[in-house]
This record gives structure tokens, C-alpha cells and sequence, in this order.
């Protein structure tokens, strides 16, 4: 009689025992997982906000250029300086808005596919002044420029501040 209750004790303590143990490994992958999860998740959003920091970056630079090189009168407009400082802000721009656009939906894309497209104009503006042969350099239609780069600024903000804005109680 004696043998069976040790036996049944011991053969409780071995199952309780390995049960506790299962339980205890599924419960460490699990949270092993959650965090390989969570550090994937974090990479991913570091990159994210890399990337569209330097996408504002580049779009206030190539703004303050245009901006910069269109109140300059043609003769202190040179073909290097247009090469080096205008065509330049303008390709890192482009770089960026490619690297950035697998983070923006499609109409966010649209609007700063719009921006480029407006940036574009400015930089043909000042290539007339660079390249003049005394014709009066393409306008730059600066309400249509101010308002795609507001818009765009404002897509790169919202991209940026409304994950964290919802995150905040």
C-alpha cells in the first residue's frame, strides 16, 4: 500500500514537474519572440525616421537654394555655381524621395512627386539665368511652389509625429 502512494506521489511530482517545465519553455520562446519582434519593429522604425528626416532635410535645402538663387540677378548666377549648388540639392532630393517613398502611401508619394515636379521648374528658372543669352529667365510661380512645399512638409510631419502623438495617453 505504501509502495502505491509513493508511486502515484512520485509519478504527480514527475508529471506536475513536466508540465511546469513545458509551460515554462513555451512561455520563454514566446517572450523571446515578442522581443526579436520588437527589436525587427524598432529597426525598421529607426530606418523610417532616418530616412524621412533626410528627405525634409534635402526638400528645405533645395527650397532655400531656389529661393537663394532666384533673388540673384543673372550676372552673379554662374554655370558652376548653378551645377554645384542648384542641380546637386536637387539630385539629393531626388535620392531621398526615392529611398523614402516605400515608407509613403500613394497619395503621399503624389504630393511630393508634385513638390519634385515644382522643384524642377524652380531649377529650369535658374538655369535660364545661368545659361542667359538675354532672354528674361521662366518665372518661378511662387504660390504654387510655397503651397506643394508646405503640403509636402506637412505629409513628412504627419508621417513622423502621428505614431507618436497616438502612442501618448
Amino acid at each position: 500500500m505504501v509502495s502505491e502512494v509513493v508511486l502515484s506521489a512520485f509519478v504527480g511530482g514527475v508529471a506536475g514537474s513536466t508540465i511546469t517545465a513545458i509551460t515554462q519553455i513555451y512561455t520563454t520562446k514566446k517572450q523571446q519572440r515578442v522581443e526579436t519582434e520588437r527589436q525587427v519593429a524598432e529597426f525598421y522604425a529607426g530606418r523610417k525616421v532616418e530616412t524621412l528626416t533626410n528627405l525634409h532635410s534635402t526638400l528645405d535645402r533645395c527650397y532655400r537654394v531656389l529661393e537663394n538663387y532666384y533673388k540673384k540677378n543673372s550676372e552673379s548666377v554662374t554655370r558652376a555655381d548653378y551645377h554645384d549648388e542648384v542641380i546637386s540639392s536637387l539630385e539629393e532630393y531626388e535620392r531621398a524621395l526615392s529611398q523614402a517613398s516605400i515608407f509613403l502611401d500613394e497619395i503621399e508619394r503624389e504630393q511630393m512627386n508634385k513638390t519634385l515636379s515644382e522643384l524642377r521648374s524652380g531649377v529650369m528658372s535658374i538655369q535660364d539665368k545661368a545659361l542667359s543669352d538675354g532672354r528674361e529667365p521662366r518665372k518661378i510661380d511662387w504660390d504654387e511652389l510655397n503651397s506643394v512645399y508646405d503640403e509636402a512638409r506637412e505629409v513628412l510631419r504627419s508621417q513622423m509625429n502621428d505614431p507618436i502623438e497616438e502612442l501618448e495617453p
